[in-house]
């Protein structure tokens, strides 16, 4: 999404700040960060260096490591160094890639788990050997600990672990050595007393039910995956799927398919909000709509009842890696502030080759840290492959609990840069020109009707915009076969729950309106939705009506955790393993407020140097060649408009059943709702329309009218138990 909720970063370190093993720039962590953070950590930049699985990630978790800590110094710094030897996945699968690009592709399968995502020439530098006796972090390095607490404070902080390890009851010694362990080290019991903090909703003490199933979740969330662009000129039942043959041979094959996904908004922000507190975007909309993400609040993402606090607070281990809402750096603080979860995420999500990743451990402390782009860790600096990496790296550690991970590619979001290894795919690849593409813009709303057909150049450059956005998925497909691949050798690949899903669809061309979402069509609102697990039967293809706001009750459900309730949405997980869909909606409410006017050209599409620039005869136009497009002016018919404050604006309802398939839209630019302020209406019959070119609304009956806006307006004042 273009507009809106830039990431805010962690202010950059100085050119001189130390550097890490693995050629990191070290940033400050937080005031709180004791023994226990920094020696995990710096077992961390060591295992990344070497290519070892990390084992002191989580503090002093590991029996292991604990024991084979090294004696403190006379300065009281604590190494790190221990002895694990690496662990070896039992095959050296090579990773599947397309035929175009298998035989130059530098990603091959290794030996060893965390070179996955790795070149074959930082993989084939890698060793496996011990750590080595002098991997002690330097003084340098690790000089990020806060002034030594007063004898009050240490006193203070001991209080409240001995009561925490007395809470704890069988845990008490394993309490105690870890906060004996932080004394000898120099006496900074302080980060003890704030690992405690963080732990405050363990699960012996909420009493939730992490245990009832036992099963993990694996939630995989991409960004602008269409559901029905495939390599036809019409609709194809699994669209963008098609460029990424691992996830339908693991996932699709193995698991079931949505085949009627929907989102409840179709751009990023809102509908990542919608499907992390599984609420309608009425209920998450800023007061007014003034501020916030693209209208959205996004707090309640972070907080104790959205997605990642229901896991954290049912004593799951939790980890965050990829775009989490477009406020990136704002959510991610917010989510180590109000959850112990482990966070390894990139700041600039937009930046497919961005250095800064945003770093917080569940003791409470956070830092960012800069690859070195030269020499980074994994390899590679490609986001989808770090994404990945750092994913399998935290499964490589103690996940003796059930573990919730949550992975969020950037991909295929413009600009759609695919990784280094896979930028010859797809070169043959013709966009659709679907039945609707360059269509008639007669019968919608203002912006689309008065947009003037899209130009040869623009269709170019559209083109070169589609077979990118499949390159980029190929990445997406190598971390989805990891995945797999990691928790099979890890023997808990059955008792773990995959859940695939896109943030909203994408349309390239359709009703001439351009490369964008924001719109109440098919292209737009569906989304592709595969579920694999447990109970769930492989190949099955599913036809109940969902949507985004559904997925936080469905997860919460599968894992048989107890939400705190007062969500929007209702769980699939009956219907998903076998049950009844008997009494399930028929319907759903999609709504859209504009955010902001732009047009063709707003979304930087990826080129090798300026190939594309040259092959189309010009960068990616506005509007129409010799048209003035400096000023554009909607309803001049000069510009390419993809959105307006003006007339783009929107609720709609859509209905699907044995009898009916239906898109009513309603249009008010002043998202006022009441009975004199709407603008414009479209009313569709997929039935005999599936491509949404001929608006019915003036032909249906006043009747017909009447009852549809009657029922869309009380979908739109639904909240919680009283919404569909």
């Amino acid at each position: 999404a273009a507009a809106g909720g830039a990431a805010r970063p962690v202010p950059a370190a100085s050119s001189s700040a130390p550097r890490n093993k693995d050629g990191s720039t070290a940033r400050s962590m937080s005031a709180s960060a004791g023994f226990e953070q920094v020696a995990a950590e710096a077992g961390s930049r060591a295992s990344s260096a070497l290519g070892v699985p990390e084992k002191t990630r989580r503090p002093f978790t590991s029996s292991a490591a604990r024991s084979s800590a090294r004696k403190i110094s006379r300065r009281g710094w604590c190494s790190t160094a221990t002895t694990v030897t690496p662990r070896v996945a039992t095959s050296a699968r090579r990773l599947h890639t397309s035929s175009a690009v298998a035989a130059s592709s530098p990603v091959v399968g290794s030996s060893q788990r965390s070179n996955r995502f790795r070149p074959r020439s930082a993989v084939a530098s890698v060793t496996r050997r011990r750590w080595p006796p002098d991997a002690r972090p330097s003084r340098v390095a690790i000089n990020v600990f806060s002034p030594r607490p007063s004898a009050a404070a240490s006193r203070s902080a001991s209080a409240a672990i001995r009561a925490s390890a007395q809470r704890a009851g069988s845990r008490k010694r394993a309490w105690n050595r870890r906060c004996s362990a932080a004394v000898k080290c120099g006496g900074r019991t302080s980060s003890c007393g704030a690992y405690a903090d963080r732990r405050r909703r363990d699960v012996l003490e909420t009493g939730a039910a992490a245990a009832a199933t036992g099963k993990n979740i694996v939630f995989l969330l991409t960004d602008d995956q269409d559901a029905l662009l495939g390599r036809s000129d019409e609709y194809t039942a699994t669209g963008s799927l098609e460029a990424m043959p691992q996830t339908q041979k693991l996932l699709v094959s193995a698991g079931a398919r949505l085949q009627n996904a929907f989102v409840s908004t179709p751009i990023c922000c809102p509908s990542r909000t919608e499907f992390f507190t599984g609420n309608y975007f009425h209920n998450v909309r800023m007061p007014n709509g003034a501020g916030g993400c693209m209208h959205a609040d996004t707090s309640g993402a972070a907080d104790a009842t959205g997605l990642f606090g229901s896991f954290d607070g049912a004593g799951y281990d939790v980890g965050i890696f990829g775009k989490v809402t477009n406020d990136q750096g704002s959510m991610l603080e917010a989510l180590a502030r109000q959850t112990s979860a482990y966070i390894d995420s990139p700041l600039d999500f937009n930046d497919y080759d961005g250095l800064d990743y945003y770093r917080a451990f569940p003791n409470g402390t956070n830092f960012t840290e800069t690859l070195n782009e030269t020499n980074p860790v994994f390899g590679t600096t490609y986001q989808t492959a770090q994404i990945g990496n750092r994913t399998l790296r935290w499964l490589d550690g103690d996940r003796s609990k059930p573990f919730f991970a949550y992975v969020g590619p950037h991909a295929p979001h413009f600009p759609a840069q695919p990784a280094p290894w896979h930028a010859g795919a797809f070169v043959d690849l013709a966009l659709p020109r679907t039945p609707n593409y360059n269509a008639s813009r007669e019968g919608k709303a203002a912006h689309a009707a008065q947009n003037p057909p899209l130009s040869e150049r623009a269709a170019c450059w559209q083109a070169h915009h589609f077979r990118m956005r499949w390159a980029s998925l190929l990445a997406v497909d190598d971390v989805v076969g990891a995945l797999v691949d990691r928790l099979t050798t890890m023997g808990v690949v059955d008792d773990t729950y995959f859940v695939y899903a896109s943030d909203h669809g994408y349309k390239q061309g359709q009703w001439g309106i351009g490369t964008s979402k924001q719109h109440p069509y098919e292209l737009d609102v569906r989304i592709p939705v595969i579920v694999r697990g447990p109970g769930i039967a492989a190949g099955a293809t599913l036809s109940p009506i969902s949507t985004n706001v559904d997925v936080l009750p469905t997860l919460l459900d599968l894992a048989g955790v107890a939400g705190a309730g007062g969500v929007d949405g209702r769980s699939w997980a009956g219907w998903l393993r076998g049950g009844s869909a008997d009494g399930w909606r028929d319907r759903l409410l999609v709504e859209y407020e504009s955010v902001g006017t732009y047009f063709n050209d707003h979304s930087p599409a990826w080129e090798d140097g300026n190939s594309t620039t040259a092959s189309c005869g010009g960068p990616m136009p506005r509007g129409p060649e010799g048209a003035n497009t400096t000023t554009c002016v909607e309803g001049e018919g000069v510009c390419y408009f993809v959105d307006s404050e003006a007339s783009n604006s929107w609720r709609s309802l859509r209905i699907l059943n044995e009898s009916e398939d239906t898109t009513y839209v309603e249009y008010d630019s002043t998202w006022s709702w009441n009975e004199s302020s709407v603008e414009f209406y479209e009313l569709y019959d997929l039935r005999v329309d599936p491509y949404q070119t001929r608006n019915m609304y003036e032909n249906a009956s006043a009747a017909r009218r009447a009852a549809l806006h009657a029922e869309v307006r009380a979908y739109y004042a639904c909240a919680g138990g009283t919404c569909p």
